[in-house]
């Protein structure tokens, strides 16, 4: 082997001994703990032991430091470049309350035809979508073409405040992420660290900051009045739902 290969070799064996050592630190304190940890009244946030979270980080990073170490960098560089995707696969199934229609049936699932029938999405297109998040960790597909809530997506069941930090992002930030480029190329924005020269105001064409942009009232649908925006409500149920649980 080249001294390179010999390099990374070892990398790899180093980042699955630590690897083994945090899994068998985290079992153990599973174990003695009845569970991952204590759930922290109705917010169904879990608070692990502090070994069992110093363990849960070098978990994720042991993982990985192997993912980079063993990804094929053309295509790991393709996954990055379209996670959007993910992202908006998330969007559209908190949107849709996909979570709310699977609670409860986490044994047999719930067909995708039934799911298409209580959203009015489309079967096939709604398949797809599912099965982007299946392959996340998001859902489980129990049978073909038939989906049930895992331990990720169940804190999406009935939970109003979570989902709407999660449709925040959709509302709002997505588009943000959208207008980043031009922003950044943009002689004036691209160089301020102004609340109000950012990606943001490219996106949604407004001199304001985000947070009085949030405060400025619309015309309601009949046109007859002027209200609050309608992603106010979703902003404000998403921080107390953030305070809750932070």
């Amino acid at each position: 082997m080249t001294a390179g290969v010999d390099a990374q070799v070892n990398e790899i064996l180093k980042a699955t001994e630590i690897l083994n050592t945090a899994v068998k630190t985290t079992v153990d304190e599973w174990t003695k703990a009845g569970g991952e940890g204590t759930l922290i009244g109705d917010t169904r946030m879990v608070l692990p032991t502090p070994a069992g979270y110093n363990a849960h980080k070098t978990i994720l990073g042991a993982v990985g430091k192997i993912q980079e170490l063993i990804a094929i960098p053309q295509m790991k560089l393709i996954e990055m470049s379209e996670q959007f995707y993910e992202s908006r696969a998330l969007h559209i199934a908190a949107e849709h309350r996909i979570a709310d229609f699977l609670a409860g049936h986490d044994a047999e699932g719930v067909a995708v035809g039934e799911l298409a029938k209580q959203t009015g999405l489309h079967a096939g297109k709604l398949c797809r979508i599912l099965r982007v998040l299946c392959s996340s960790g998001i859902f489980k597909e129990v049978n073909p073409e038939i989906f049930a809530n895992n331990r990720i997506s169940a804190v999406l069941a009935h939970n109003e405040s979570f989902r709407s930090y999660i449709l925040v992002f959709s509302i709002c930030h997505y588009k943000v992420a959208g207008a980043l480029p031009d922003a950044i190329r943009d002689p004036t924005k691209g160089h301020s660290s102004k609340v109000n020269e950012t990606a943001f105001n490219v996106s949604h064409d407004t001199t304001d900051s985000f947070f009085e942009w949030m405060e400025t009232k619309v015309p309601s649908e009949d046109g007859k009045s002027m209200v609050g925006r309608p992603e106010l409500p979703y902003f404000s149920s998403a921080m107390v739902g953030v305070g809750r649980v932070s």
